[in-house]
């Protein structure tokens, strides 16, 4: 296995964290966490698709527009990547700013790890969309990894994401509301 793969511990996140904010029907103000949409899982998400390509030694070919994008967007993510800067690049590489938006932790619609569906209600249609279409892609490329062609696509869109959204979706209380029943924070269905 290489050396460096995205097995290793994650690291913090590199943005300033989204703060606190009022959630309807609670009448407490909590603390904020960013949530990413398309999950960092190394058994099926953004982790999973780096190792895999990396294991098939074709991380380059497959990876370069997400890099790229990273390249050209980076000082805008909270850090900077340096010569040797392995763990800052492992920071932008999960906390990438377009697959993250604000919330209160502890939700109680929180997939853990697998595709944010509730999000959809949180971002643009636009941007929910493209990292379906990328979580799509990974889950094809790991059943299929011979097939390099889903690698690519699901590291393009993750690139173009990057490029477009440079900002994590801010917290907007009324997307949110308290479920009574649960005890906790959900994402607020529908308009």
């Amino acid at each position: 296995m290489p050396a460096c793969n995205l097995r290793l511990q994650e690291p913090a996140s590199p943005h300033p964290g989204p703060r606190r904010g009022k959630v309807p029907g609670c009448a407490d103000e909590l603390g904020l966490a960013c949530h990413r949409i398309v999950p960092k899982s190394a058994a099926s998400g953004l982790m999973a698709l780096w190792n895999a390509a990396l294991d098939a030694g074709k991380i380059g070919a497959l990876a370069d527009s997400l890099l790229s994008a990273m390249d050209q967007n980076v000082d805008r993510y909270g850090t900077a990547l340096t010569p040797d800067g392995w763990d800052t690049f492992v920071q932008v590489q999960v906390w990438l700013p377009g697959n993250l938006f604000a919330g209160p932790p502890k939700r109680v619609d929180d997939p853990g790890q697998r595709f944010d569906t509730p999000a959809r209600f949180v971002v643009s249609r636009e941007q929910y969309a493209l990292l379906g279409e990328a979580d799509g892609l990974i889950a094809r490329y790991l059943e299929a990894p011979f097939k390099s062609g889903y690698a690519r696509e699901a590291y393009r869109i993750p690139g173009g994401v990057a490029r477009q959204y440079r900002g994590i979706a801010p917290f907007r209380p009324g997307r949110w509301v308290w479920d009574e029943g649960k005890g906790g924070p959900k994402v607020r269905h529908g308009n």
